[in-house]
């Protein structure tokens, strides 16, 4: 984890429901007493929840990267982040060149912090919002949850998740995909039948990418379609 992020660490068992196609013993919610199949009580699993915020800073760079967010924010009503070069942005701010990269690093740590509050909200409600996203409910059904409110969460900010995930390891080297890799995985071990947990988790995300959903929208899919596709890394097998 890198000093530009701020790292919460909890545990799946405060997101976790019970197990597909069991009942609940009375147990609190976010706490179930189910196995693993062999007997063994479920472990609860360590979740990385990137903050995608920055560290503590100066007042003045605080006021600086503020500015720049306010002002990309006013740049995106007319063009996307990706046409838009870092001068237009500093100019806009009212700042150097520099200060851009000093504050986010490059366009990508810019698009992060711009939806750093939108991420930490889906975050929250997985973690502790009502079922079925959040806990109480069985591990199908949360993970149908998630596929529904991820692609809405795309529709809103495709555009911005591009910038984020371009490069070849730009998706996977950051602490929100860790985020939600490690929740599937984990809802997947309370499901019955499937084989790969990881494999189904990263498949599932892959389904989930930002370049293939615009692809797709482009294409003539509608939201439910495209959540229809993602679901079918989930099944049994």
């Amino acid at each position: 984890m890198t000093d530009s992020k701020r790292t919460m660490v909890r545990y799946v068992e405060e997101a976790s429901g019970p197990r597909s196609g069991s009942q609940g013993s009375g147990s609190s919610p976010g706490r179930p007493e189910d196995t693993d199949g062999g007997g063994r009580s479920a472990e609860p699993i360590p979740v990385e929840l990137g903050r995608v915020g920055p560290p503590a800073r100066r007042r003045d760079a605080q006021r600086n990267r503020a500015r720049l967010i306010e002002a990309t924010r006013h740049l995106l009503g007319d063009h996307r982040l990706d046409d838009l070069a870092v001068d237009e942005i500093a100019e806009e701010a009212g700042v150097g060149k520099g200060t851009v990269y000093r504050a986010f690093g490059d366009k990508a740590g810019l698009a992060m912090a711009l939806l750093d509050e939108e991420t930490r909200m889906l975050q929250d409600a997985v973690l502790t919002g009502p079922p079925p996203l959040g806990p109480g409910a069985a591990a199908t059904e949360r993970l149908d949850a998630f596929v529904d409110a991820y692609v809405g969460f795309l529709d809103r900010n495709v555009e911005l998740l591009l910038v984020c995930e371009k490069g070849p390891e730009r998706r996977y080297d950051n602490a929100v995909f860790g985020f939600w890799l490690t929740y599937v995985r984990a809802q997947l071990q309370l499901v019955d039948g499937v084989a790969d947990h990881d494999a189904t988790a990263h498949l599932l995300l892959t389904a989930l990418r930002a370049d293939l959903y615009r692809h797709l929208r482009a294409a003539g899919y509608d939201r439910a379609r495209i959540a229809r596709m993602a679901r079918r890394a989930l099944a049994p097998g």
